[in-house]
């Protein structure tokens, strides 16, 4: 259960989001959350509430819930998950409270009993099984991040505890920004990347910046935009402060995808491995936190464009 890959036969992989920066007619990867990515009843239900009440003729992509139906059910089909899921939010956090509510509604109706269990909750029998309520954990969708489990002193009980988590361990990799320069490294001048580096040089390889240009420095385990700055011609323009400070960093140029001066980023769903939707999130200056209003959005010619879409992202780097 410890190893997998995305299209092999290991851990099976639930949901992903990318983000990305629109600039020059084509997206950019500004990160990929592979582990625990947020705001999903912002991009279903409300997305859908936002059409609905718009009225008239227009299309639009938002997550599609039905797709994170139909893919619990696949597994549970396949056997590579129990017919119960216990759902596990973050500690006392509010927001992933809610997904939590989402993940159950979804998972009753894909035929799973799903059974909400606080981490607090949890035990580990003698034989290293996790324990909730004197019920075995087989299978469970975490918002717990994978990064905070590894320094957890009860991971050693997770090789052999025989549950199969969603998202898997193998997300922690490429949820880690240190992704970015390898794909640069890998990758030199892809049209889709953004030069990366772990230092500010760096980024003048292949097709990146030139020298003075603006990037970005950005702690490995950042999420909602923490601990970001901006730096260009030596001094800090933008910054965000947070609780990822002492995280080794990365750089990665700086991609202005401002739109009528409201830089916007695109989010693109993944479910299992199939594109599943859109969010757009706008923020007044140039840092995209989690705190930044997502928006409802239009998709003009939606079958070309989202063909498109789901072109770029099925492509492997």
């Amino acid at each position: 259960m410890w190893c997998g890959s995305p299209g092999g036969g290991g851990d099976p992989f639930l949901i992903g989001r990318f983000d990305l920066a629109w600039c020059g007619g084509r997206p950019k990867l500004i990160e990929y959350n592979a582990d625990t990515p947020a705001t999903l009843p912002e991009s279903t239900r409300m997305q859908d509430l936002w059409h609905q009440q718009c009225g008239g003729s227009h299309d639009h992509a938002p997550l599609e819930a039905r797709a994170l139906v139909e893919r619990l059910a696949g597994l549970r089909r396949a056997g590579r998950i129990g017919h119960m899921v216990h759902i596990v939010p973050y500690p006392d956090n509010l927001e992933d409270t809610t997904h939590a509510v989402y993940y159950r509604e979804w998972a009753e109706q894909a035929g799973l009993e799903a059974v909400h269990c606080e981490l607090r909750d949890l035990e580990v029998t003698k034989d290293g099984q996790l324990l909730h309520r004197g019920r075995i954990v087989r299978s469970m969708i975490r918002m717990y991040p994978w990064e905070l489990m590894f320094r957890d002193s009860g991971v050693r009980h997770l090789r052999e505890c025989g549950c199969t988590f969603l998202n898997p361990p193998w997300t922690t990799l490429l949820s880690n920004k240190a992704l970015l320069p390898a794909l640069w490294r890998r990758y030199p001048g892809h049209p889709n990347l953004l030069a990366a580096g772990y230092a500010p040089e760096d980024l003048r390889r292949g097709r990146g910046g030139k020298a003075g240009a603006p990037y970005v420095e950005k702690p490995i385990h950042a999420r909602g935009g923490e601990n970001v700055r901006i730096i260009a011609g030596g001094r800090t323009v933008c910054a965000e402060g947070g609780t990822y400070g002492a995280y080794p960093k990365i750089f990665q140029e700086f991609a202005d995808h401002r739109i009528d001066g409201v830089t916007a980023s695109v989010g693109a769903w993944i479910v299992g491995e199939r594109f599943a939707g859109l969010t757009m999130r706008e923020s007044a200056d140039p840092i995209v936190r989690h705190t930044s209003p997502i928006v409802p959005h239009l998709v003009r010619d939606a079958p070309g464009r989202l063909a498109r879409w789901r072109g770029v992202l099925g492509k492997r780097f």
